[in-house]
């Protein structure tokens, strides 16, 4: 059966199958792009895992070129001195990764 359906934009493509970070220069220094766009600090966007399945978290990073950019998860723990909660823990992002903005 075929499908009168229009093929998918690069965009809609994109964020079912995610992209990867460009880093740009801009006006005020260099910057991440995720689908044509300038990630900012906080920024919530998914991760591909190897398993297939998709990791959400915030988007952080120094501005320095020569650091890679983090993945800040919210994480249900216990923490030794502040018992159960909410912990934050940190991913890098590698290069090449396979992420999408939501």
């Amino acid at each position: 059966m075929v499908s009168n359906s229009p093929l998918p934009t690069e965009v809609e493509d994109s964020r079912l199958w995610g992209s990867h970070l460009e880093l740009r220069l801009a006006v005020d220094g260099v910057c991440h792009v995720l689908d044509h766009l300038r990630l900012e600090p906080g920024d919530e966007i998914e991760m591909l895992l190897s398993t297939g399945q998709w990791l959400r978290g915030r988007y952080r990073w120094t501005g320095m070129p020569t650091s890679l950019p983090e993945l800040h998860l919210e994480v249900v723990g216990h923490a030794r001195h502040a018992g159960c909660g909410v912990l934050d823990a940190v991913l890098p992002i590698p290069i090449g990764a396979t992420l999408r903005r939501l």
